[in-house]
């Protein structure tokens, strides 16, 4: 007896989920995204995967070139691969796909500028990598459809010398599609 009705159990709230599920809207994987960030305005390019509702992993591509601190120095100019991940969760006092978000992950540096001196104090030039976390609140509609982020991006940069190490605060945002 118990063996049957556990079985029917199970094979009504399999039938239960399949129906839920297949009631729910697609969700959307892919994020494309133009960013703008930094105290020199930092422009990226964006790609998002988003495998769970709640979680996302970035990477991006960006070029910099850092004029020197004096007439003495050079530019350090290099490539910059930011990868990372994202968790976020839809703010409870609206339907509307407003969420707040939480990401970790890093900097990867290429280029033979990044470990040069030339000036250029405190930056992400002595480090092939830089860790870094960021909060930020972004429209993040679950199906297709425009996607804007405002965020704050903390990292860690150390000269090329590794005299100086300093937190510096990337404010700014980004605007993509979600597909």
């Amino acid at each position: 007896m118990f063996l049957r009705v556990s079985a029917a159990l199970f094979f009504f709230t399999s039938l239960f989920y399949t129906i839920a599920a297949e009631n729910q809207p697609t969700l959307a994987r892919y994020i494309v995204a133009g960013e703008a960030y930094g105290q020199g305005i930092w422009y990226s390019l964006r790609g998002s995967y988003r495998f769970h509702e709640r979680g996302m992993v970035n990477i991006g591509y960006s070029y910099t070139e850092i004029p020197p601190a004096d007439s003495s120095g050079k530019y350090a100019s290099f490539h910059i691969v930011p990868i990372s991940f994202s968790a976020f969760w839809q703010l409870p006092f609206t339907t509307w796909p407003i969420h707040a978000e939480i990401l970790f992950g890093g900097n990867v540096m290429i280029g033979s500028d990044r470990t040069e001196r030339s000036g250029v104090r405190a930056t992400v030039t002595g480090q092939a990598f830089t860790p870094m976390a960021g909060l930020a609140f972004a429209w993040l509609p679950r199906e297709s459809g425009l996607v804007v982020r405002f965020a704050c991006y903390m990292f860690q940069g150390i000269d090329s010398q590794g005299i100086e190490s300093r937190r510096l605060p990337w404010l700014g945002g980004s605007i993509g599609y979600a597909f």
